[in-house]
């Protein structure tokens, strides 16, 4: 018992953590203590102010581990280490720096991509930079093996540790009657999750003195074989039934591959892989000679595959171009083959190439002429160009000409708005260039400041009629009317909740400090003008242009100011497409806000917590209707909609929301929608 619980053990292993890795230790800290900032804050705007920095700081745990081992292991003098050392906060700093640019700029499929892009570069550097330019094969793989069975323990004893004082606090609120704060546990997990987990991990980690010794050790854990052999090994089998199966039928029907495959092919290799990392020393041992046997067969039963792989993302490539998606799975692809290929026919054995060479493709695919960034433009790009030459879109001086709806072509022109779309929102781009330019800095500032003026609790500063007997409040949950005199009545009310939008020029707009959102919905504004000038906009192939009317509603004046109520929270909604019923998530933090259309695809529902609230808009469009025409610009305060249930009050102010027609069917749809919601 004595060895179990020792208080002078625990105590040796955080100072030894600290001592060996003391900005590992200082990057957990600092995000756990973060975190619980943010949670007890509840504030959006901080949240998207600190989290591209939060992130970089989770890479510099990793990258910090892999710089302390490699100092202490070559014995570097404090003067180098501490270059190094300073080195990686440069690093790091450029990273966070890099990653607010692009969360402010960039969509979140662009930015995950570089997430995991960087996560997985600074961790390939745990596993093989203390091996750099050394032949110790062995010692890599104990190495490497200490790491993996340490990150288990780690994950097992903080996942016991959050368990049971979680349940030690409910008892105690419980028995007690003690009265906790219901943010506790989220304030438990995250000291459980960065600082605590660090220590245990570090702690338990092989010394960098200790590091040559273990080239000459012979520890092969026979519980790290049960788990290859009955966990990891019959997922490989099953993955690879599964995938032969496909290219048989694939074969029989003689059809191109989907481009899900790639999927399933990817994680075939990466189980696979793991797995025959993880068994590397047994295949050396006699009475388990089927493990080298697996190996061999493992690598050479990848080969069709990746010619299966080829094929599904060339076949997709070739039609739509690359993007930075596109060319991560070809990259991985690649990887993949030259250490097949290495395996297969050199026989190779050396290991350490398979990490060193995985962070060479994912440093490549991040930075330089061949990123995905530099790749995708000069795809995107080179399709537009392409089809601005078919479409004969470029006159005798050499300029963009109004493109004009044709049913022939618009298949053409919507192609060309969807490649500058993806190039604008996650490239900083449009591939239209000299013709149609991104927006420069001072161009997108100057369009938030001209749109959206104010902080909710500057409402207050700008002149607006007085309101109505009622509150605010009261019309929110007012009941609906059920008269004539009743619906007078609320309208009044609820024009009472808005200031008049025809001062927004003498609104305060100097103090409102921008979001994300902000400057993505300004960025969008800019180029649909340009977009709109020159005839660029998406054409459904499903509908026939001649058999289909569209309306854009839009406000008479920018809505640029918050409506009366006292609102803490604001949600921008930034063109939500309703296309084939899909639920657009609006947000998942503070309130957790989703947006759909109802049965009829006529008018909105919000989902905020979990409740439902019904808007109807096509009421709105009915009574406009004998406006119709492309544009159809409307009062402020017909497009500011309150809504209210129970403890729950907001109001929806529309900034655009666009109406398609069936001529055959006599029905308009919604298709689109932009505005801001406005909650307490």
């Amino acid at each position: 018992m004595k060895q179990l619980f020792s208080l002078r053990r625990i105590t040796a292993g955080i100072v030894s953590a600290i001592a060996n890795y003391p900005l590992v230790i200082f990057f957990a800290l600092a995000l756990g203590t973060q975190s619980i900032g943010l949670v007890h804050a509840e504030e959006s705007d901080l949240f998207d102010e600190a989290l591209p920095w939060m992130l970089a700081q989770g890479m510099g745990i990793s990258l910090f581990f892999a710089l302390h081992t490699v100092s202490r292991y070559r014995k570097l003098s404090r003067a180098v280490t501490g270059g190094i050392l300073a080195l990686g906060i440069g690093v790091l700093y450029l990273i966070g720096y890099h990653f607010d640019y692009m969360m402010s700029m960039a969509r979140e499929e662009t930015m995950v991509l570089e997430v995991i892009g960087y996560a997985l570069a600074s961790h390939l550097l745990v596993a093989f930079l203390p091996f750099f330019r050394k032949n110790t094969l062995n010692g890599f793989w104990q190495y490497n093996k200490s790491l993996f069975l340490r990150a288990f323990t780690t994950i097992l004893y903080t996942g016991v540790l959050f368990a049971g004082l979680s349940g030690a606090i409910a008892a105690i609120q419980e028995l007690f009657d003690v009265e906790f704060t219901g943010k506790i546990f989220a304030y438990l997990w995250f000291v459980m999750a960065f600082p605590v987990s660090a220590l245990i991990f570090c702690a338990g980690v092989p010394l960098a003195d200790d590091i040559d010794a273990l080239e000459s050790s012979s520890d092969l854990p026979s519980g790290l074989r049960l788990f290859v052999q009955f966990v990891l090994l019959p997922l490989v089998v099953v993955y690879l039934c599964i995938l032969y199966a496909y290219m048989g039928k694939i074969i029989l029907s003689w059809t191109l591959p989907q481009g899900w495959v790639t999927i399933l092919i990817m994680a075939f290799s990466v189980i696979g892989m793991l797995a025959m990392l993880l068994v590397h020393p047994f295949q050396q041992l006699t009475e388990h000679a089927w493990i080298k046997v697996i190996t061999k067969n493992y690598y050479r039963s990848l080969l069709p595959l990746l010619v299966l792989q080829y094929v599904a993302i060339f076949t997709r490539i070739s039609d739509y171009g690359f993007t930075s998606a596109r060319w991560a799975v070809v990259a991985i692809t690649a990887w993949l083959t030259f250490i097949t290929v290495y395996k297969v026919f050199f026989k190779g054995k050396n290991i350490i190439l398979i990490p060193s060479t995985l962070f060479i493709v994912a440093i490549l695919f991040l930075i330089g002429p061949l990123s995905h960034k530099s790749i995708s433009v000069w795809s995107q790009t080179a399709k537009i160009n392409r089809l601005v030459k078919t479409l004969n879109l470029i006159d005798a001086k050499g300029k963009l000409k109004v493109y004009k709806a044709n049913a022939t072509t618009d298949s053409l022109m919507g192609e060309i708005y969807s490649a500058t779309r993806y190039l604008n929102r996650n490239h900083q781009c449009t591939g239209l260039e000299p013709y149609i330019n991104f927006p420069t800095e001072s161009e997108i500032i100057k369009e938030m400041k001209s749109t959206f003026v104010g902080e909710v609790v500057a409402a207050a500063t700008v002149e607006a009629p007085a309101p109505t007997k009622a509150s605010a409040q009261e019309t929110l949950e007012a009941p609906a009317p059920t008269t004539a005199a009743e619906a007078v009545a609320q309208k009044q009310q609820q024009d009472s909740l808005v200031a008049d939008t025809t001062t927004f020029a003498t609104s305060p707009s100097n103090g409102r400090k921008f979001d994300r959102y902000d400057r993505r919905t300004a960025i969008r504004s800019l180029l649909s003008e340009q977009y709109e000038s020159f005839g660029i906009k998406e054409f459904d192939s499903n509908r026939s242009t001649d058999n289909n009317a569209e309306i854009w509603i839009k406000p008479e004046q920018p809505q640029v100011l918050i409506p009366l109520g006292g609102w803490t929270k604001s949600y921008p909604i930034q063109v939500a497409y309703f296309y084939n019923g899909e639920t657009i998530t609006v947000s998942e933090y503070l309130n957790m806000v989703k947006i759909t259309l109802d049965d009829d695809n006529q008018n909105i529902v919000l989902m905020i917590d979990g409740e439902s609230f019904n808007i109807n808009l096509s009421e709105l469009r009915s009574r406009y209707l004998k406006n119709e025409g492309l544009y159809v610009e409307i009062p402020n305060k017909e497009l500011v909609i309150p809504f209210g249930k129970g403890k729950t009050a907001g109001v929806l102010v529309i900034t655009e929301m666009r109406w398609d027609k069936d001529i055959k069917k006599a029905k308009w749809e919604l298709q689109d929608l932009s505005g801001t919601l406005y909650l307490k």
